[in-house]
């Protein structure tokens, strides 16, 4: 559930410009966003009147609050972007 857009923008490398490391055999995106127990309207009334947003009431990473599992194989390196 969300009150607005969310979504992962991955940025590719240019083919033309090496890096100083080999290719990653995998990468996993990561989507970060930010919690907030109240309701969307409650907190545009706070901004309205002049007060900062709150601190959110938690991170979600990929929509998961904690618990999260990234399974790799052991000896391959993976890019987390």
């Amino acid at each position: 559930r969300a009150n607005g857009f969310s979504g992962a923008l991955n940025i590719n490398q240019r083919t033309v410009i090496t890096t100083p490391y080999p290719q990653p055999d995998g990468d996993f995106t990561l989507l970060v966003t930010d919690w907030f127990n109240m309701s969307h309207k409650d907190l545009q009334k706070r901004l309205d009147v002049g007060y900062a947003l709150p601190l959110p009431d938690a991170l979600l990473i990929n929509g998961v609050s904690k618990g999260l599992i990234f399974t790799g194989q052991q000896g391959k390196t993976y890019k987390f972007r």
